[in-house]
């Protein structure tokens, strides 16, 4: 028998499929709704072979290596400098010099000191620059560089103490030197040099300069008898005047000057002390050819010799912060015979004695016996006898007549404005180059005896047949005796420096305080006697 089975009824979907029965729209409707729910299987089915396929066939392959983020060098520039206590540049150039890095400096492997951002600077990824306080007894210096992944590299700079490195520089004063060593705690000097010592002793420590400066390694400068006094004081180097520390005005304390230079990566400063006579301001540019003042005495730390206290520095300019350091020395050379003294001699001679090395040279004899001579601003030669003015060649001492002054002239000397001043009698005049001709100025109430003279501030003085120093007024001949010389016979007079003159009585050479009219003897410059005398400046 055969058996027919229900298959709608025996089948697990029998429940599901029964609803549609045997009519024709039952199955249009079980059609429409396998369409919406198929597609969606089958576009899972597309996306689970694209899946598998993709593998290609060799199963999964390992994620590519991230780039390497290690920093390295390969410059640094400068690769030495020189130490100091202001901040310096350091530019370090390489690979993945991260903008987000730590920097930190070792030095002698026992100082460990993270720099702050403020003194770290990128350029690009490849470049970083570094401002960094260096010491001047430290050698080699290490940058670590470690970028915030933890990696890290290094780099060396070396750092040259500037107490190891010597200056060379122009000598402040003008003539041959000597440079004595440190023993020589007296400066004991020699004749007809400078002597430069650098003893160490009192002032000359750490802390015993302007605004506490370390003047250990200073220099005294001076010359035999005192004859330094007054001398001028030349900027060593090209500069700029400043203060110290930026406090002490330029002659305000001890008479010191203090002068900042330039050499390439290098400041350096030049202090100049005891000046009596400051000729430059704070800011003033200045070279090597510039004086800044004379040699004097002035010290806010007691009474002195005269002489220059001279010292280099290095380090910064602020309380504390200078430090004395070594330097070498040119002479200073000059074309004229600067400080020189021309001297007329009785019998007609002319001659130079320069009063440092007590040396004199005869140029020649003029052929007429001049009463005085007088070396005008532009460097003319003049002379009188007591009715002509004559032009002498200061090479050759060969003379020429300009005229008749009839002013019975035995002074002669000229102004800073290049007019010649004579006196005579109790009369002073003034003169023309030209034609000799003499205007008279005024009556003195002294009679001239041998000359008269200018000091560097322009102050009138002559020396009178009664023995005594006088000051005159050179617009009027207004008369103020200073005071008694001392010595007989002083017929010439020469500029010295500051506040006091080169005078001499026969060939003694004398110098005479302005102040006072006090005079003391030099040396002795020969057997001629000197009847007229001009210096050289």
């Amino acid at each position: 028998m055969i058996v027919q089975q229900n298959w709608a009824a025996a089948s697990p979907y029998a429940p599901r499929l029964a609803w549609l029965g045997s009519s024709p729209s039952s199955w249009a409707l079980a059609l429409v709704a396998l369409w919406r729910w198929g597609r969606y299987a089958l576009f899972a089915l597309v996306l689970l072979l694209a899946a598998a396929c993709g593998g290609g066939g060799g199963g999964d392959e390992p994620e590519p290596a991230a780039p390497s983020t290690a920093p390295s060098v390969s410059q640094v520039n400068p690769s030495s400098v020189i130490g100091s206590s202001r901040e310096q540049e350091i530019s370090i150039s390489g690979t993945n010099l991260s903008g987000q890095a730590s920097i930190s400096l070792s030095w002698r492997g026992v100082v460990n000191y993270r720099l702050p951002s403020a003194q770290i600077s990128f350029d690009s990824s490849n470049l970083l620059r570094i401002r960094v306080t260096t010491m001047e007894d430290a050698d080699d210096w290490t940058v670590t560089i470690t970028n915030p992944d933890g990696q890290s590299t290094q780099a060396q700079f070396r750092v040259v103490d500037p107490r190891l490195i010597p200056l060379e520089v122009t000598a402040p004063v003008k003539g041959a030197y000597r440079v004595t060593a440190a023993d020589n705690i007296a400066c004991n000097n020699a004749i007809g040099l400078w002597t430069l010592c650098q003893h160490g002793t009192g002032y000359h420590r750490d802390a015993g300069g302007i605004s506490g400066s370390n003047d250990a390694l200073a220099w005294d400068i001076n010359l035999p008898d005192d004859l330094d006094a007054g001398q001028p004081v030349f900027a060593v180097a090209a500069g700029r005047v400043v203060s110290y520390a930026g406090t002490v005005a330029p002659g305000a304390v001890s008479g010191a000057v203090l002068i900042e230079h330039q050499s390439g990566d290098l400041t350096w400063w030049s202090g100049y002390l005891h000046m009596s006579d400051v000729e430059v301001v704070e800011g003033q540019e200045v070279t090597s050819l510039t004086r800044i003042g004379r040699i004097g005495n002035a010290c806010d730390c007691g009474v002195v010799p005269n002489h220059l206290h001279f010292v280099i520095y290095y380090g910064h300019n602020s309380a504390g912060q200078l430090k004395s350091r070594q330097a070498t020395f040119m002479e200073r050379t000059s074309s004229a015979a600067s400080g020189q003294i021309v001297i007329g001699d009785s019998t007609g001679v002319l001659r130079v004695v320069d009063p440092v090395s007590r040396q004199t040279r005869t140029i020649g004899a003029m052929g007429v016996v001049m009463t005085d001579i007088a070396l005008s601003p532009s460097g003319v030669l003049y002379g009188v006898t007591s009715n002509d003015l004559y032009r002498i060649d200061l090479q050759t001492a060969q003379t020429t007549y300009i005229g008749s002054h009839r002013a019975s002239l035995v002074a002669l000397t000229f102004r800073r404005d290049g007019t010649l001043m004579g006196a005579g009698g109790d009369r002073l005049v003034t003169v023309d180059v030209a034609t000799a001709r003499a205007t008279e100025v005024g009556r003195m109430t002294r009679t001239a005896l041998g000359d008269l003279e200018f000091t560097a501030a322009g102050d009138l003085y002559m020396t009178a047949t009664s023995g005594e120093l006088v000051r005159l007024d050179p617009s009027t001949a207004a008369t103020t005796v200073i005071g008694p010389v001392g010595y007989s016979g002083l017929y010439g007079l020469a500029t010295a420096v500051l506040d006091s003159f080169y005078s001499f009585s026969g060939a003694r050479l004398l110098r005479i305080d302005a102040r006072t009219g006090e005079a003391e003897v030099l040396f002795d410059a020969g057997t001629f006697e000197v009847w007229g005398a001009t210096t050289i400046q």
